[in-house]
């Protein structure tokens, strides 16, 4: 009784001594020096074993040596029948250092010996009827937690342990487990419950660990994030949500009124959405505390409901789409001033569309691959098989004059892109599809550029020379016929000046020495000489009838070459016309000729439609040009310039060869006026030249025109 009186006392002293400990280590140590001293047990051990792992996780000692420390340590972990029987099977066992029955090894036993320990008793720290599981959860096998999951409630933990207690020779008895067996379990206790103060410790500790960055991220979120109850009113809300909604004593009055206005706004857009059957995001226009202006956010909610409580609460994320909506009113603007601007750039088209078909010029636009972009119906008419319903578009004919006007003027576009300038003029030969009649079109094309100074068109204007050529040829032929018919006046006029000359200077010649030697009476005197006076005055006006016909202009040097192809490209479409070909033959280099160029110019004119009226049905002309020396009226040779004028008509007749250089002789059957030749032969002669002809009848006729070279002029 007295023994069974100190282990209770013992027990209650330990019961209140071991709410103030809160170590495992220190609560064992307080157990074990009890037992050691109100018990009389000379030593004691208590391990803590991880079920999962089998490992010893705690430990403590009082009186047994660090050998047997060990051994009991590398019992436990080898799953030795120690451990199978004590903290598995829920059983105390007793063994003796001094026999085998105990089955331990005889190293344990001559340690137990030598510490003069004589027997000893372990016991778990539960006992076998004690329910070792969680009474609310049981732990996962393969735990790694030192004890498992643990109950807050009972402070349970499934706890594998043992109490060894070593006693001396003949000291353990039956009534030991008994005596211990209290003190086992209230040490078991005792360790789930700090076990379990750790745990909860550690998971409080975890939960606001997760709990803080839960609200750091909250925080961190750029938008408004709150949460409301059922009444609307503000739980919980990050540092954005505070700037909106949010006030203090210490803020301004606006800022409390904005602050007021946004909290009623919300609570309004709240209550709608408790409202709708589907909740779908909406706009919330709330106003900026510190600016005060508008802020058009929107809003997202969602219901939440707690784990804990069941509270039922709103979880609502603002967005601010206060730029993304001016911005999509700026994008609005835009298109609709895109849309105006394309109206008005339509109307612009058609206007220029309207003015472009008016032009009573051809009128193109093609962009940098020469691909038509543009053209008025006048152009159509040229290029394209789409031309009017009276249009040949059907026939080969008319097919192969549109890709002939096509070829021709895409090979001079493609030119103007290779050499330099923006504008290009040029005069094209085309067709008109219809008739098949030649055009002389003179084509301007100017490149458009764009803001960049990128070329991205080119505009080409067609104006038809037809007309004009045909008018400048009329004009040319009317002056040339006008000039003939002056210069036939004139060396007519002079002819006859010369004709008077001659017997009026012997008139001059007997008044003179009639007056010399008279001696008649004062009288007949005075009349002599008033008729030598009158006499010399028709005399200077015969010489300035002839210094009149003489032209007084400065010759020039003359490019020969040069002035036949300005003649021919001014008769070439009436050549055409009369399907004349003309075939140059002109030398490469040639000396200029001393000169007046119209006055030649009219004497090559003369000669090519002298050559055109020999061949009415057509035929060859060809011009031939030479440079060569001949001698002159002195016998001394002289470079000159020769070019002649060969046409396949059909000749002049033996009998009007003789005559073709006399004034008013022509074969034209009254269509010409005779004095062309005659005229041109004054001209070449004027110049220190000659004009010569060679024709049969059948095999054409040539002139050749011979001119002194400008050093020998």
């Amino acid at each position: 009784m007295e023994e069974t009186g100190r282990a209770l006392g013992a027990l209650a002293r330990l019961a209140h001594q071991g709410q103030r400990e809160a170590d495992a280590g220190g609560l064992c140590r307080l157990y074990l020096s009890a037992i050691v001293r109100d018990l009389d047990y000379p030593a004691g051990f208590v391990a803590l074993v991880n079920r999962a792992r089998g490992t010893v996780e705690g430990q403590a000692s009082l009186n047994f040596s660090d050998e047997l420390v060990q051994y009991f340590v590398q019992s436990i972990t080898d799953q030795s029948a120690l451990r199978m029987e004590v903290t598995l099977g829920g059983r105390p066992v007793r063994f003796e250092a001094s026999t085998d029955e105990s089955g331990l090894p005889l190293s344990p036993r001559a340690l137990l010996l030598d510490a003069g320990l004589g027997a000893a008793l372990a016991l778990p720290l539960f006992s076998a009827s004690d329910d070792v599981r969680c009474c609310r959860a049981q732990p996962p096998d393969d735990s790694r937690e030192a004890f498992g999951p643990a109950c807050l409630s009972c402070y349970r933990y499934p706890v594998e342990g043992l109490l060894i207690v070593a006693g001396r020779a003949g000291d353990v008895v039956d009534l030991d487990p008994l005596t211990l067996r209290p003190f086992a379990d209230q040490l078991g206790a005792g360790l789930a419950k700090l076990q379990a103060m750790d745990r909860m410790r550690a998971s409080l500790e975890a939960l606001e660990g997760e709990r803080d960055w839960l609200l750091a991220v909250v925080e961190n979120v750029p938008d408004p994030v709150l949460l409301t109850d059922t009444s609307n009113t503000i739980l919980l809300e990050n540092q954005k949500a505070r700037e909106l909604f949010a006030m203090s004593d210490d803020d301004s009055e606006g800022r409390k009124q904005a602050c007021s206005l946004n909290n009623f706004l919300l609570s309004v857009t709240l209550s709608a959405y408790s409202l709708a059957d589907r909740p779908q995001p909406r706009e919330l226009t709330l106003v900026d505390p510190i600016e005060g202006r508008d802020l058009l956010y929107e809003i997202a909610s969602h219901r939440a409901r707690s784990p804990r409580t069941g509270e039922v609460g709103v979880v609502s994320v603002l967005r601010n789409v206060t730029d993304l909506k001016l911005a999509t009113e700026e994008l609005r603007s835009s298109f609709e001033r895109v849309q105006e601007l394309d109206l008005q750039a339509r109307k612009e088209r058609q206007r220029l569309n309207l003015v472009i078909q008016n032009v009573p010029d051809p009128v193109i636009v093609t962009d940098v691959n020469n691909d038509v972009l543009l053209m008025n119906e006048r152009a159509e008419r040229l290029f394209s098989t789409a031309a009017g319903p009276g249009a040949l578009a059907g026939t080969s004919a008319s097919r192969r004059h549109y890709e002939a006007n096509d070829a021709r003027f895409t090979s001079f576009l493609s030119q103007m892109r290779i050499e330099a300038g923006a504008t290009k003029s040029v005069e094209l030969e085309l067709a008109d599809p219809e008739s098949g009649e030649l055009l002389s079109m003179a084509v301007t094309s100017g490149e458009i550029e764009d803001e960049r100074g990128e070329v991205n068109a080119v505009i080409s204007i067609l104006h038809d020379l037809t007309e004009v050529r045909e008018l400048e040829r009329r004009q040319l032929r009317d002056q040339l016929f006008e000039s003939e018919k002056l210069a036939a006046t004139g060396r007519l006029a002079a002819s006859i000046a010369h004709e008077i000359n001659n017997p009026l200077e012997a008139i001059k010649n007997a008044l003179y020495l009639l007056s010399r030697t008279s001696q008649g009476n004062p009288e007949d005197r005075r009349f002599l000489e008033i008729a030598n006076a009158e006499t010399q005055r028709v005399s200077n006006i015969i010489q300035e009838m002839l210094g009149f016909y003489r032209p007084s202009l400065t010759p020039v040097g003359v490019d020969v070459k040069g002035l036949l192809e300005d003649v021919l490209v001014l008769l070439d479409k009436q050549l055409r016309q009369h399907a004349i070909i003309v075939q140059r033959d002109f030398k490469a280099a040639l000396p200029a000729v001393l000169g007046h160029v119209d006055q030649l110019k009219q004497v090559f004119l003369n000669l090519i439609l002298n050559g055109q009226d020999a061949m009415p049905r057509g035929g060859d002309l060809r011009i031939r040009t030479t440079a060569a020396r001949e001698k002159d009226g002195a016998g001394q040779p002289r470079p000159v310039v020769r070019v002649a004028f060969t046409d396949s008509g059909s000749g002049i007749s033996p009998e009007h060869l003789p005559h073709v250089f006399e004034p008013f002789f022509s074969t034209k059957g009254g269509k010409g006026t005779g004095l062309g030749l005659w005229v041109s032969l004054g001209i070449v002669q004027a110049h220190s030249g000659d004009i010569a002809v060679k024709s049969k009848t059948g095999q054409g006729t040539t002139f050749v025109v011979t001119l002194p070279a400008a050093a020998q002029a």
